[in-house]
């Protein structure tokens, strides 16, 4: 287990944002969707308990454009660029949800990792247990 990460059960949230080529977005969500990731957790009942019943919305995620900027090594094998030479890149920065134990985000991390075409994947991971007080605006 990570140490930047608490123990988790199968409520809290975890925000996964990664960043990648544009033609690579879809192959690597594809990849987390498959491993249970980017499900919004449905809200709570009215009556404040969980609601078990299947999710509503799957397939959840953002997607922003921007430049990202990296040197290569003379020990890197770089998926774009040349050792020792600074590259700007047109990249998309991916922003998703998986909800569960860590074990949930580790599948979905590795099957990132196994879609991501860059030698070393820039991924970042925070929590958040779930709030059920929490209700959405109408």
């Amino acid at each position: 287990m990570s140490p930047s990460l608490a123990p988790s059960d199968d409520k809290t949230i975890y925000k996964l944002v990664f960043f990648v080529p544009p033609e690579n977005t879809q192959a690597c969500l594809m990849a987390i969707f498959s491993a249970r990731g980017g499900i919004w957790p449905n809200p709570p009942l009215p009556t404040g308990q969980p609601d078990t019943s299947p999710p509503k919305y799957e397939n959840c995620a953002f997607i922003s454009k921007g430049t990202g900027q990296f040197r290569p090594s003379k020990h890197a094998n770089p998926h774009i660029g040349k050792p020792g030479e600074r590259e700007e890149v047109e990249e998309d920065r991916v922003e998703t949800i998986i909800v569960g134990t860590l074990e949930t985000v580790g599948r979905a991390v590795e099957a990132l990792r196994k879609a991501h075409p860059y030698e070393v994947a820039a991924v970042f991971l925070e929590s958040k247990p779930q709030d059920r007080t929490i209700r959405n605006i109408d």
